[in-house]
């Protein structure tokens, strides 16, 4: 029986380099690695930069602190080797869902705003549009990456390539690229979404460098927000989050100065909804009369940040009626129409030429649009409504917080009620009673106007070492139905991946589409070489007995070996508590 019990472990420990096609699929589903890159900007003092320094992010998705002393940073231009590192000192850790801020080359430009305090400074110099960035776990230099020369080193913890051009990535395809200086590139959820593909796993937004200071981001308490993940990266608050593009406009009013206004001038609010300060600096406000293409604008000066919560107060052209604005953060001449019209805010000084019937806009540099009045051209999915009194504005809900990309439902008519710089902070996340007056009064936070979906659970740590019952073997092939997701203390059904790095409401299969479903139910799966992360912080690296190593970039294909062999191994399992 020994040898026979030796012999099926020799069929499942020879399936190939790394794991089998069905461990390998669980084990993406679980999330693979605990220290990830969750931020990188390479616009550093370029014209238009926010910041004056190019910065790496890394962020720890685990539920455990991780030592990374004795590991590096690289860096590759696109279709080169890697060439440029700095070491990380001996003893440094990052805890659990903290973040790791590396400054590294001044652009020079000089411009953008000074970082937040450094973790750690390098004299890296990264290209803003394409290149690739590595998480090593030693310090030495990869000879590896360039065109045909792709990474497979098992001591690679992470690797992002970004730009079209990015000779070496993982998954699919290299990330996006951002287009402007103002943006860097982002993991989703605030660092916790890891699916292995650069591609899915990143999105670009304004950039926020986030640093050891910075509030810890618990990737088991993600909760989706149900709105887009540019707006939203859903890291557990309504409509808000540690990353994306979350400014927004949370006020308009058009009939300053009018018969009988209650304002001289006509202005525009803007808020930040999340939970960082963001740099608004270059960008600029944009109008358009309601059938017309946008034709007026005000810039915003550059340096200008808007804090987590913050209001900015843009006061337009008066007239002779009303009382005066409170102080306003920024003053322009354009005349906006009380009744219709269209207001942008958009991520750089350059005018839009669309807008007009027939023209929307599409242009990813519009952090915000909002179109108002039935005769309004370009909206964000139905033109909100405009008021009709002097006396009223059109509010944001919830004091800011709310944006599901519909301006009709977003936004409300209310008494006109400027905010500024000056004005209380609206935190998004904080639990507010829904008192019985309009959303634009009191910030609702206890009843967001944009429902959660749900919370994804997310257990950190090995599959449990469960053998199967006695009595039950799993056919050698056998699957379950599609409409039966993995049970125990497998990934749950409907979200993909489940631990630490759960995807967001609309990247997620199907409830009756399991990523794993050739596996049987976890409750009848014998133990899949249960490891804890080591002080590498990561699974260890995928090899076989034989010392193969996978391909970072690139998984093994799934092999025919692996359902037989957990089958095997089940029977074995059966066949011995039998002869007790």
């Amino acid at each position: 029986m020994r040898a026979l019990g030796l012999a099926f472990l020799m069929i499942v420990s020879t399936a190939g380099c790394g794991k089998s096609g069905d461990v390998a699929k669980l084990e993406r589903a679980l999330g693979s690695t605990s220290l990830v890159i969750s931020q990188i900007y390479g616009a550093g003092g370029n014209s238009g930069a926010s910041y004056t320094h190019d910065y790496v992010e890394l962020f720890n998705r685990s539920s455990q602190s991780v030592d990374i002393g004795g590991w590096s940073v690289q860096y590759a231009s696109a279709a080169n080797d890697f060439s440029q590192k700095v070491d990380v000192p001996s003893g440094t850790s990052v805890p659990a869902g903290g973040y790791f801020l590396i400054q590294l080359t001044a652009g020079s430009g000089g411009n953008g705003s000074a970082l937040p305090t450094a973790d750690l400074s390098g004299s890296i110099n990264m290209s803003a549009t394409a290149g690739k960035v590595a998480l090593v776990k030693d310090t030495t230099l990869l000879t590896c990456g360039a065109t045909g020369n792709t990474c497979s080193s098992s001591s690679i913890a992470d690797l992002v390539g970004y730009g079209s051009t990015a000779s070496d990535y993982e998954g699919s395809g290299p990330a996006p690229a951002p287009s402007l200086a103002t943006d860097a590139l982002f993991r989703k959820s605030g660092g916790c979404i890891d699916t292995d593909d650069n591609a899915s796993d990143f999105e670009v937004a304004a950039a926020g460098p986030r640093n050891s200071a910075s509030t810890a981001n618990d990737c088991a308490a993600l909760v989706d927000a149900g709105v887009p993940d540019l707006e939203v990266p859903d890291a557990g608050v309504p409509d808000a989050g540690p990353t994306g593009q979350l400014v927004v406009v949370s006020q308009v009013y058009g009939a300053g100065g009018n018969s009988g206004a209650s304002y001289d001038h006509d202005y525009v609010e803007l808020f930040n909804r999340g939970s960082q300060a963001a740099a608004i600096g270059g960008w600029s406000v944009q109008y358009a009369s309601a059938a017309a293409n946008f034709a007026q604008k005000i810039d915003i000066p550059a340096g200008t940040t808007l804090p987590a919560g913050g209001y900015y107060l843009v006061q337009l052209s008066g007239g002779s009626n009303g009382s005066a604005l409170p102080t306003a953060d920024l003053a322009g001449s354009f005349n906006m129409s009380a009744s219709a019209g269209k207001v942008a805010l958009v991520k750089d000084t350059t005018l839009l030429a669309c807008g007009a019937t027939g023209s929307a806009c599409s242009s990813t540099d519009i952090a915000d649009l909002v179109g108002y009045g039935s005769t309004a051209s370009d909206y964000e999915t139905a033109a909100a409504t405009a008021p009709s009194a002097a006396t009223d504005a059109l509010f944001r809900k919830s004091g800011g917080c709310t944006d599901t990309d519909n301006n009709a439902t977003d936004l409300e008519v209310a008494a006109a009620g400027p905010r500024n710089s000056a004005s209380a902070l609206n935190d998004c996340g904080a639990a507010v009673p829904d008192a019985a007056v309009p959303d634009s009064a009191l910030p609702d936070a206890a009843v967001p106007d944009t429902t959660a979906d749900g919370v994804v659970p997310t257990p950190d740590g090995p599959v449990a070492d469960t053998a199967p019952p006695a009595d039950t073997v799993p056919p050698v092939d056998a699957a379950p139905p599609a409409d039966v997701g993995p049970q125990g203390d497998g990934p749950v059904a409907d979200q993909t991946p489940a631990a630490d790095s759960s995807p967001l409401a609309d990247q997620t299969p199907a409830a009756d589409s399991s990523p794993v479903a050739d596996l049987p139910p976890a409750d009848t799966l014998p133990a899949v070489d249960a490891q804890t992360i080591d002080s590498g912080g990561t699974v260890p690296p995928k090899k076989d007995d034989d010392g193969c190593s996978c391909n970072v970039g690139a998984r093994p294909a799934p092999d025919v070996a692996g359902p037989l062999g957990l089958g095997l191994v089940a029977l074995l399992f059966t066949l011995l508590r039998r002869r007790r």
